[in-house]
């Protein structure tokens, strides 16, 4: 049986997790991989975590710079206030990728599956949960 190709790939984002993400915490070990996500309004560390290809609903076609190296933690910080000032700019979503226009794809064929099939922003569940809880 063959995979889908969602599931071959990881892509590495940067998620802010909670400041006690690695410490023992309801039994876990330290180090165990328990990543825990920040509520709002409050702070935490942020991460660079591998997720699956098929957890990504949407892709920006905004950039922001990144340091060379994601492993200190003042480089992460720096990448973090980018995402954060992105999200200062648009609260309501952020600007989608449109293959057409931001990638200049002409293919005919490929205009009509976009049009039939058109990507909107969603939050996804499991991040609109920890948005409306209360702190």
């Amino acid at each position: 049986m063959l995979e889908a190709p969602q599931s071959q790939y990881l892509l590495d984002v940067l998620l802010e997790c909670a400041a006690n993400t690695n410490n023992t915490q309801n039994g876990n070990k330290e180090g165990s991989g328990t990543l825990i996500p920040v509520k709002k309004g409050s702070t935490g560390v942020p991460l660079v975590v591998p997720v699956m290809l098929s957890t990504v609903d949407a892709i920006s076609h905004l950039r922001i710079h990144l340091p060379k190296d994601l492993r200190p933690l003042s480089s992460r910080e720096t990448a973090w206030k980018a995402v954060q000032e992105i999200r200062r700019r648009w609260p309501k979503a952020v600007p989608l990728l449109d293959p057409i226009e931001n990638m200049g794809i002409k293919d005919g064929d490929f205009k009509t599956l976009v049009q039939v099939s058109p990507l909107g922003f969603r939050f996804s569940p499991l991040t609109a949960d920890i948005e409306n809880a209360s702190p």
